[in-house]
């Protein structure tokens, strides 16, 4: 398969990603890249703390670059704000598949095309990278240089040109995208230029080192640049924000009652869960992709995915993905969206394992003999690794396939909600106060919110830190008459790094005109289900779908009561309902709904 035609499929796979795996697991995506970006592009949204200038955490350069593509898409293009949200990740799936096709080449030219086609494979039908590859987060925005880096670094032998590439697309990631993706160029680095000798005149240490320090000092000129000078529009004053990020997720201590701790802790075993749900075989794989790649080389002597390479090498490029796996498991503070940035070469580890057992087996079956002997093995022998790469593909496929179905078949309700809300409100051509409570966590944007809609949130059983409105802190007669920038240079009101909760975020509920909710039904807990089924508006998280004299519903989808679920089946992974194998479901509603006037 040529590079056209990967690039095709993993384009289909994407596009498809970008349209239809409606799932925004994670609220950072929404509250700190949407939503800056539909403010600069439309002048409204959520503010989180770390965009306040007192804090600066954020970049507006990557919220800005976006906001860009949004204007287009509004006002050139007049496409809907929903259209353009999903046009946005559209965008996401080309510059994905781009970066996949280009590894894919390079796997193919430094491996071999088994190989490559296994890698292509674990790519294309993965959960994780259905999910990573049209995500709105910084940590996507490096997978894509990562994996571009990564490429370049596999092929040929090393030269200045290949040092420089790497270097300057990792840079790239860390000042534009997530700074900790540093730290994925530490094996190439170390074999490039302290374990590689010289590679003839043109090619030593010192002119890859000089053109590492070339290409370094070129992106901060093309890139730090330009972000000092947009963060320096947007706060009011100079501040190297990537250099922040780090500082605050090293140096903020716990103890002090900030930093990342604050937002949850998770145990070691985290990533592996994570990663056993979203690639199945394929993550198994690739942590045992140096004892495979070992064993297999152990056993026949040969290395059929690393022609021509020393060991040493052969091990050098599978450390990326150990080396990151290591570092955020030891760190408390765990999500899956930082992982992201190895996911591709998560895959390449998971080729390299499974391309060398398959070797490894075709080698003993055919009695000792490579397949380039003239001596060939059996048909039944050949049969049976054919069997074998056959069985792996499809058990990875099935489960793949189900564990995405099933995620956009028990969450993807809010879209759904939302896209119906966009319509419904829009049509009322009438300021309207659209209110959410619990569920202010799976918002999923303005971008599905009409001008003439005000989104606030009402008190629920959450006590952190809700994110507040650009310009709430501003005199309404001031606020019309501000630019943008001056807007995001005001410090807003009682923003705080501690995940203090404030109440002035609060609305009453009898002010909201329609509302978002969501209903399990009953809870185990009498006082709590008493306190839900009552009308009594001191109780914050009320059955409000039950009050029907005050509330009727607009529209409701059904939403997986993940808490009360059990079994693998329909909970984990997605089976037919008439296969009957899935009854541990417990369904919720998740509802818009209209105050009865």
């Amino acid at each position: 398969m040529n590079t056209k035609q990967a690039f095709l499929i993993l384009l289909l796979c994407r596009t498809l990603s970008a349209l239809y795996y409606h799932v925004i697991t994670d609220c950072d995506e929404v509250f700190n890249y949407w939503e800056p970006s539909h403010f600069v592009a439309h002048g409204t949204g959520f503010q989180t703390w770390e965009y306040s200038p007192q804090f600066n955490i954020r970049s507006w350069l990557y919220a800005g670059i976006h906001a860009v593509a949004s204007v287009v898409c509004v006002g050139v293009l007049q496409l809907s704000k929903v259209s353009t949200f999903y046009a946005i990740r559209v965008l996401f799936a080309v510059t994905s598949a781009t970066a996949e096709a280009k590894l894919y080449a390079a796997v193919k030219r430094a491996n071999s095309a088994e190989c490559a086609k296994w890698m292509l494979l674990f790519l294309a039908a993965s959960t994780g990278m259905t999910a990573a590859s049209t995500a709105y987060l910084p940590s996507s925005f490096s997978m894509y240089l990562v994996t571009l880096a990564f490429a370049h670094s596999l092929d040929g032998a090393p030269s200045n040109r290949r040092t420089w590439i790497f270097v300057f697309l990792i840079a790239a990631s860390v000042i534009v995208g997530w700074p900790f993706s540093g730290a994925t160029a530490l094996p190439f680095l170390f074999e490039d230029l302290i374990a590689m000798g010289s590679t003839g005149t043109q090619s030593t240490r010192v002119s890859r080192f000089l053109a590492a320090v070339s290409a370094g000092l070129s992106a901060l000129a093309v890139l730090l640049g330009p972000t000092l000078v947009v963060d320096r529009i947007y706060y009011g004053f100079w501040s190297v924000v990537p250099l922040n990020i780090v500082l605050y997720n090293v140096f903020s201590g716990s103890d002090e009652g900030k930093g990342p701790d604050i937002f949850g802790t998770e145990p070691w075993w985290f990533y592996v869960a994570n990663g056993a749900l979203n690639f199945n075989i394929a993550f198994v794989a690739c942590l045992l992709s140096v004892p495979c790649m070992l064993i297999s080389r152990l056993v026949t002597g040969v290395s059929k995915t690393h022609q021509n390479l020393q060991l040493w090498k052969q091990i050098n490029r599978l450390l990326p993905f150990y080396l990151w796996f290591a570092i955020f498991s030891t760190q408390p503070h765990k999500e899956e969206r930082f992982l992201f940035v190895v996911y591709p070469v998560l895959c390449y580890n998971a080729a390299i394992a499974i391309s060398s057992v398959l070797h490894m087996l075709d080698w003993i079956l055919s009695g000792g003999k490579l397949k380039k002997s003239k001596v060939a093995p059996g048909k039944s022998k050949r049969m049976l690794v054919r069997s074998a790469e056959f069985l792996i593909a499809t058990v990875f496929v099935a489960i793949s396939v189900s564990r995405t179905i099933a995620m956009v078949e028990n969450y993807g309700a809010p879209i759904q909600v939302y896209t119906h809300a966009s319509n419904h409100l829009a049509a009322l051509n009438q300021s309207t106060r659209l209110c959410i409570g619990k569920e202010w966590y799976r918002f999923p944007s303005h971008y599905f919110i009409p001008s003439n809609v005000e989104v606030r949130f009402i008190q629920s059983e959450f006590r952190g830190l809700l994110p507040a409105k650009f310009g709430d802190s501003i005199d309404e007669s001031l606020l019309g008459s501000l630019k943008r920038w001056e807007v995001t240079r005001v410090i807003p009101h009682n923003l705080n790094e501690f995940n203090k909760e404030d109440e002035t975020r609060y609305v009453a509920v009898d002010t909201c005109d329609y509302l978002i909710d969501s209903d399990f039904g009953s809870v185990d807990n009498e006082a709590v289900n008493a306190a839900m089924n009552s009308n009594d508006s001191k109780s914050l998280e009320r059955r409000f779908i039950l009050n029907t004299r005050t509330w009727e519903t607009v529209v409701c989808h059904q939403f997986l009561d993940s808490g009360r679920s059990q079994g693998l089946f329909g909970k984990v992974l997605w089976v037919p309902s008439y296969l009957g194998i899935n009854k541990g479901q417990k369904w919720g509603r998740y509802c818009m709904l209209k105050k009865v006037r």
